[in-house]
């Protein structure tokens, strides 16, 4: 094959790789703090589902988010964030818990038939993951949406769109489970659906 050219070799100097290193290295630690700021807001919301501390490294939480940083969470449907924390999540309560998940078309059309408002009063006694809790909520706020469309321009009308779907998740929506594990995971799914507020959760 002959000898490469000059221009085909290329070097880096040990104070290049070491000023590289470097920059990665408070890239990763800047980004480590910011992970840990969101995670302490989330606490200050709900200490139960933001019990542990993050026990991950700053590179591997660089990792983590550099899969997920180009998903938009508030833009994705209800359906779509189901199918994913169900494919992630799934083996884990079946396997550990020996829990199934009531498929989302069942769900939706237990929720779909039922006359709930937003001044319901809407209770699962055993709510395991928190689907059914999940979907009536999604269905206030869907309603909210509809009384209140120009929430996201309007001041006014997002302080009324919010109240009135955030209102019924925190005095009106309530669950029971015998797992305590399992209560936390429900109340933690509502944050990952961007609810920001979560709903009762009665333990046994």
């Amino acid at each position: 094959m002959g000898e490469p050219y000059d221009f085909q070799i290329i070097t880096v100097s040990k104070d290049e790789e070491k000023n590289e290193n470097k920059r990665r290295l408070i890239e990763n630690d800047n980004l480590y703090k910011r992970i840990i700021a969101l995670y302490e807001e989330g606490r200050s919301k709900d200490k139960e589902v933001f019990r542990d501390n993050i026990r991950l490294t700053p590179e591997k939480i660089r990792t983590v988010v550099g899969y997920l940083e180009s998903i938009n969470l508030s833009e994705t449907d209800l359906d779509s964030k189901g199918r994913a924390f169900e494919t992630f999540m799934g083996s884990f309560f079946r396997g550990t818990y020996g829990q199934y998940f009531t498929p989302r078309e069942i769900v939706q059309f237990v929720v779909d038939v039922l006359p709930i408002q937003y001044d319901s009063k809407v209770l699962d006694t055993s709510c395991g993951s928190g689907g059914f809790l999940l979907y009536a909520l999604n269905k206030v706020r869907t309603k909210a949406t509809q009384l209140y469309p120009k929430y996201k321009t309007d001041t006014r009308q997002y302080k009324h769109w919010y109240s009135y779907w955030h209102d019924f998740a925190a005095n009106n929506l309530y669950g029971i489970e015998i797992s305590e594990q399992i209560s936390r995971a429900a109340k933690g799914i509502v944050f990952y659906y961007n609810f920001t507020k979560s709903f009762n959760m009665l333990e046994l």
